[in-house]
């Protein structure tokens, strides 16, 4: 049997700040698939829902809709 290693996740703050304009935000480091969780001014956003996220792959995703200037996004995930 294999040991099987699990990273901890990376906590950070997307960039760049957001403006009311930009939905496409980066991680520090790429991504793997399906890991990725965004809080949004402190509430965990629902992927699937209408004010969710997509992940855009390597380390871009894309909010449905503009952050405003002020907002907070945070991001949790598993570096690739």
């Amino acid at each position: 049997m294999g040991v099987q290693v699990t990273k901890d996740p990376v906590k950070e703050t997307l960039v760049p700040d957001p403006d009311g304009v930009t939905v496409d935000f980066q991680t520090s480091a790429n991504y793997q698939p399906g890991s990725v969780a965004i809080w949004f001014n402190g509430v965990k956003l629902i992927r699937e829902w209408d004010d969710g996220f997509a992940e855009l792959g390597g380390n871009t995703v894309r909010m449905a809709e503009a952050p405003r200037t002020g907002d907070s996004l945070q991001v949790e995930y598993e570096a690739a």
